[in-house]
């Protein structure tokens, strides 16, 4: 009886040992575990150091600074007697704050929704009118597009043509252009680009004179034609370079259409904006 008790005992001290081992490995792995470091990690057990803005912008925590957005149309097409329209005005949708991004958005879409009502009500008097008294009726045409030259450095560069034809032997475009700030919302006018009291307007009168003289015919001359852009000549930005445009009729006749100049910002040096001469 003795053996046998002893045995027994033998075994419940053997259980007992291998009851503690376990255990004590058990507190071992849970401990090891809890200080794995992040970058020891899965991807998917890190959190995120990063937010992922609308337009796929990657935009760190501890840095609110927009690079870049994503410019999608808002399509809006109609054909009637009077008039066809067919309008793709450009929305941006990736900025930090959404209320400047909202009004953006308004400013790029005003003037072509102001000329779709305008000419839509024209067309219909008119068309209503003709119908009256049997006078030949030009249908009305509107067509709105637009182009981005550059989007990044926190800049966006695009113009929006706003295309009518009323009547006549041809239509007309009216080119817009939109060169904002990315982080303030701002609208950038071509003076706002450089140094204060920089003479950028001399360097830019230089090379498009330059140009013109390049040519015997295609623009007026004298009080018509080119005699320095001025002040708030339009523009728009590509990458190296600013591109100044003159509206049709401005400067040359409507078979030039609209003359644009392209001007190295190199030529500007430290003067003008250094984000524009990243690559």
């Amino acid at each position: 009886m003795r053996g046998i008790n002893k045995v027994k005992t033998d075994q419940k001290l053997r259980s007992l040992v291998v009851l503690l081992t376990a255990a004590l490995l058990l507190v071992m792995v849970t401990a090891m575990t809890g200080c794995v470091k992040p970058s020891e990690q899965k991807p998917s057990e890190q959190k995120s150091s990063q937010v992922k803005a609308p337009g796929q912008v990657k935009i760190p925590e501890k840095d609110q600074i927009i690079q870049a957005v994503r410019v999608l149309p808002e399509v809006t097409k109609n054909d009637e007697a009077a008039i066809s329209t067919n309008l793709r005005i450009p929305q941006i949708s990736g900025m930090k704050n959404v209320e400047i991004q909202k009004s953006i958005n308004k400013a790029l879409a005003e003037r072509s929704l102001q000329l779709l009502s305008e000419n839509t009500q024209d067309a219909r008097a008119f068309y209503e009118e003709t119908t009256k008294t049997g006078d030949h009726f030009w249908k009305y045409e509107m067509v709105v597009d637009y182009t981005v030259h550059y989007n990044q450095n926190g800049i966006l560069s695009l113009t929006i043509d706003n295309y009518q034809f009323t009547g006549g032997a041809h239509g007309g475009t009216e080119r817009l252009p939109f060169n904002i700030d990315l982080n303030t919302g701002e609208f950038l006018a071509l003076q706002d680009l450089f140094t204060p009291g920089f003479a950028y307007q001399s360097i830019i009168d230089d090379e498009v004179g330059k140009e013109i003289a390049k040519y015997t015919d295609g623009f007026f001359e004298g009080e018509e034609g080119f005699n320095g852009i001025g002040d708030n000549r339009t523009y728009y930005l590509i990458p190296g370079y600013i591109v100044v445009y003159f509206a049709q009729y401005e400067i040359a006749p409507y078979s030039t259409g609209m003359p644009e100049f392209k001007i190295p910002m190199e030529r500007f040096g430290a003067s003008i904006d250094q984000r524009l001469l990243k690559k």
